[in-house]
Order: C-alpha cells, then sequence, then structure tokens
C-alpha cells in the first residue's frame, strides 16, 4: 500500500457512487469495491476510507451522504450481515437484502416526496417544450412509475445485487438456491384478491406480484442456465444470453419454471460468498 492508495480508492467510490445513483443498476459496483478491494488492508482502513467518503459527501450536500448511506454502503452491510448471522440460500440473501434497501429507500423517497413532486413536474414541462413530446405520454409514464414505485426500486436493486455476488463467486452461480417460500403472499393475493374478489391494499398487492414474479423469473432464468450446461453449451456468456434473453421474451414460463425450481427438496450446504 502506497500513500496514494487511500486516495485512490476514496475517488473510486465517489466515482462508482455517481454511476450507482445515475443508473441504479451499477449500485453493486461500490460495496462490491469496498469488499475486494478496501477491506483487504483491514478494518482501520476500511473505517478511514468510510469517514472520508461520508466526510466529503456531507461537504457537498447532506442529502447526497444519505442516498449513499442507503443504497451501496447499505448493501455492504446487509452483505456482511446475511454472511455472518443467517445461514441462509445465496438467493434468499439477496432477496432479503433486496427488500430491506427498498423499504429504506421507499421511506427515503417517501420523505421528500414534496420537492420530488416538485421535480417531476418541472421535469415535464421541460421535456414537452424542448423535446416536442406529447405531456400526456410522459405525465401517464411517471404515473405509472409512481404506482409501481416499489417493484420498481425492488428490480433495480435485486439485479444490482445479483451482479454484486456474481462480481464476489461467478463460479457459485450454479449452486444458488432460493426457498419455495416467498411465493406465499403471491398465492395468498391470487387467491384472497382475484379468486374471492377480497380487496386490503390494491397498490400493495400489486406491487407484492410483481415483485414475486421479478424474483422467481431471475431464478429461472438461473434454471435455464443450468439447463444450457447439460444440453452441452460450454460457454458462460452463451449460457448467460440465452437464459436471460428467454426471461426477456417469455418472462413468464421462466417465472413458472422459477418458481417450480424453488421446491428442491435436496438440502443444499451454505455457500460462503
Amino acid at each position: 500500500m502506497t500513500i496514494l492508495t487511500p486516495v485512490i480508492s476514496v475517488l473510486t467510490i465517489l466515482v462508482y457512487f455517481v454511476l450507482s445513483v445515475c443508473m441504479p443498476i451499477f449500485g453493486y459496483l461500490v460495496p462490491s469495491y469496498k469488499i475486494k478491494k478496501v477491506n483487504i488492508f483491514g478494518n482501520r482502513y476500511r473505517l478511514l476510507i468510510n469517514i472520508a467518503v461520508a466526510l466529503i459527501l456531507y461537504i457537498l450536500n447532506v442529502k447526497i451522504l444519505f442516498v449513499y448511506l442507503v443504497y451501496p454502503f447499505l448493501t455492504e452491510f446487509l452483505f456482511y450481515v446475511t454472511q455472518r448471522y443467517f445461514k441462509i440460500k445465496t438467493y434468499d440473501r439477496i432477496v432479503i437484502m433486496s427488500l430491506i434497501s427498498t423499504i429504506a429507500i421507499f421511506f427515503l423517497v417517501y420523505s421528500n416526496r414534496i420537492y420530488l413532486q416538485k421535480t417531476i413536474e418541472e421535469a415535464i414541462l421541460l421535456s414537452s417544450k424542448n423535446f416536442n413530446l406529447d405531456i400526456q405520454d410522459i405525465y401517464n409514464s411517471f404515473v405509472y412509475l409512481k404506482e409501481n414505485m416499489i417493484s420498481s426500486i425492488f428490480s433495480y436493486l435485486f439485479m444490482g445485487n445479483i451482479f454484486l455476488f456474481l462480481a464476489l463467486a461467478p463460479n457459485t452461480y450454479e449452486q444458488w438456491k432460493i426457498s419455495c417460500y416467498w411465493l406465499l403472499p403471491f398465492i395468498t393475493i391470487i387467491i384472497v384478491n382475484r379468486l374471492i374478489g377480497i380487496s386490503f391494499n390494491l397498490y400493495l398487492e400489486d406491487n407484492i406480484i410483481m415483485i414475486t414474479r421479478y424474483i422467481y423469473t431471475w431464478y429461472g432464468i438461473k434454471a435455464l442456465y443450468q439447463l444450457c450446461g447439460k444440453i452441452g453449451v460450454k460457454f458462460n456468456v452463451l449460457k448467460h444470453s440465452i437464459s436471460i434473453a428467454m426471461g426477456i421474451f417469455y418472462p413468464l414460463p421462466v417465472f413458472i419454471i422459477g418458481a417450480l425450481a424453488s421446491f428442491d427438496i435436496v438440502e443444499v450446504e451454505n455457500i460462503k460468498i
């Protein structure tokens, strides 16, 4: 370690953080970098880097610091907590981490809802004037995002956490397992709401359904990845491409595959990631 190492670490984390804010799918970059490149120098070095990053963000804007704490920092914290204190399947860790982060981000957004509402309205007017876009189409897009905000936040976090685990231990991907119990809320809502006709909170129910479908569609993609290997596809890039393409073009069948694959009667050993 040289004298420039802490400076490089801080600058790298800040750049990755900006990328994760601009494109949430890159939210895994900060925790991945810190786990692989920062923590190897020990707890004191990690503490120094965390304090330096926090101070810089605080000087820039305290709200930016809150965003950092709620998204990439919380992801790293949950990674270690689920690793140390919970002996659970890898996909269950990803689901739990994503759910907790989703709740945290939702409350952050809700606490700033008035400011965000004004910003969105200004963005709609600006887009309609400068880009000659239909204001009604833009408004409908924001309404859809608002109605599906919880599931939208979860989808980005979940995908980012998948990339995080792939970045840390790509060779364990085929061994990742998930519990079938995440299907219980989905099944309950389908029976009570769709079949019986009783609804308690349509907004929450729709988001739970979308989250569940997202979880098991990705697990179905993993199952198809394994199937590609069994039928003779040798290149990982090709297996990923085929399985993800199937998930994009045929989401419902892939969701069903993922849901059925979760009913695994074989005991799976805990994978250390």
